[in-house]
């Protein structure tokens, strides 16, 4: 990810990184969607975001932040 100022350092973005799929997941339906449900729903017609190059590969997994957050935000034994 790039800026005016040149690379991002990997802190900063992890953070986008994470922004971008807790934006996705704000809406309030979520939390009466089944977490493997919602994590496909972002793969699918979320804008996934990724770190480019292979050291920052070990700094930041989106999948597993996706499946924590999913389950986090998940409650569908509610009733709407």
């Amino acid at each position: 990810m790039g800026t005016r100022r040149g690379i991002l350092r990997a802190k900063d973005a992890i953070e986008v990184c994470k922004k971008v799929v807790d934006d996705f997941l704000r809406a309030p339906i979520n939390r009466y969607i089944e977490p493997e449900v919602l994590a496909h729903a972002f793969l699918s017609y979320g804008d996934v975001p990724v770190i480019s190059g292979t050291q920052n590969l070990p700094n930041f997994d989106i999948y597993e932040y996706l499946t924590q957050r999913c389950a986090e935000i998940s409650s569908p034994q509610q009733s709407i």
